[in-house]
């Protein structure tokens, strides 16, 4: 027991001060591996959400006779029907809110329609 009421006053701040900041770089790490982790999600939602439009555009192409654009191809498209018959009312009702069919796209894009 060298130092039995502790050891000196120089020796405790060079302790507290590699104390902090080995505190410091545990918050470093944990923020790493919480954005690591994290961009996995993020991905996934940009891709849900790209998907989400492709998926609407490609309605809009097949099926742009219901909103008044007219479509050279329409024979071809009924043929897709059987297929696209479960996006139908969920793309019609997308359609309706919109305030423009190419609104989203234009504001992603940065663009005025």
């Amino acid at each position: 027991m060298l130092f039995a009421s502790g050891p000196p006053d120089s020796h405790n701040h060079f302790h507290a001060h590699n104390y902090m900041i080995f505190l410091k770089y545990i918050e470093y790490i944990k923020q790493f591996f919480s954005g690591a982790f994290m961009i996995r999600q993020r991905s996934v939602n940009i891709l849900e959400h790209e998907l989400a439009n492709e998926e609407s555009e490609f309605l809009l192409l097949c099926f742009s006779d219901v909103l008044g654009i007219d479509l050279p191809t329409k024979y071809y498209v009924l043929e897709l029907l059987p297929y696209l018959m479960d996006s139908l009312p969920s793309w019609e009702e997308q359609m309706q809110h919109a305030k423009s069919v190419w609104e989203d796209r234009f504001a992603q894009l940065d663009m005025d329609p």
